[in-house]
């Protein structure tokens, strides 16, 4: 069944073409992050639609959306590629404090133009990240401002533990590059999954930087939480010459 001829039998009959539409609305709202793009919603099903009838060039059946779906994806990470070198000025700090004003953390995102800086969704992707930020206190932005002697003695402890398992010895390498990338998720920002999601930081990134048309960066952050600088109970107080 080629375009034409789904359109015609959506037209003369109801109830597929309902269920058409609510299959449109289910993959738009599982595309984006509904947490702070919900509004946006009926924008992506119109892209959807647009890309079954003018990108694809195909047949195609209700099975074929999650296929339009992943076909947009790419192209927006395509474009997010071509603009991650250019120049990223403008933006906002956004801040998060959580109830009791006991933790609270900053974030700068920044953007190519003050335009997108000013929109509703921009300042809410700002906000979002900061709380991202105060619930699971990442370290770093991304795994590339790791400094490599943390990276090394990472690795070194990870080898250690594995070699102390009696695990396989041919597999040792890979079992520690796979435990050094689980403990980037817990340390880096972009490799963390988005709360309640199964989405990096990282992938929001792209995709906002492809929904805006420019290059979207986190620049750096800030966390505090009460308390945490005070004196460690436990430990033994320097001596005076010590």
């Amino acid at each position: 069944m080629d375009t034409n001829e789904f359109s015609k039998r959506l037209m003369l009959d109801p109830a597929m073409k309902s269920f058409y539409e609510s299959e449109v609305k289910r993959i738009a709202t599982s595309f984006v992050t509904t947490a702070f793009l919900g509004p946006k919603i009926d924008q992506y099903a119109n892209l959807i639609r647009s890309s079954v009838a003018a990108d694809t060039h195909k047949p195609f059946t209700l099975a074929d959306f999650e296929a339009a779906v992943a076909f947009l994806r790419q192209k927006g990470l395509a474009t997010a590629r071509e603009k991650a070198d250019r120049v990223a000025r403008e933006g906002v700090i956004a801040s998060y404090i959580h109830h009791g004003s006991r933790l609270g953390a900053m974030l700068e995102l920044n953007c190519e133009t003050d335009f997108v800086a000013r929109t509703d969704d921009f300042q809410k992707l700002a906000r979002e990240l900061a709380m991202q930020v105060a619930g699971l206190s990442p370290q770093w932005v991304s795994r590339d401002e790791v400094p490599p002697e943390v990276v090394a003695a990472e690795r070194e402890r990870l080898a250690a533990e594995v070699a102390a398992s009696n695990g396989p010895a041919d597999r040792g390498e890979d079992i520690v590059q796979g435990k050094l990338d689980k403990w980037f998720e817990s340390v880096c920002l972009l490799e963390m999954l988005h709360r309640g999601t199964d989405r990096r930081i990282g992938d929001l990134i792209t995709d906002a930087s492809a929904r805006f048309g420019e290059n979207i960066r986190v620049a750096r952050f800030a966390r505090m939480a009460v308390g945490e600088t005070a004196p460690d109970p436990d430990q033994e107080p320097l001596r005076p010459g010590a």
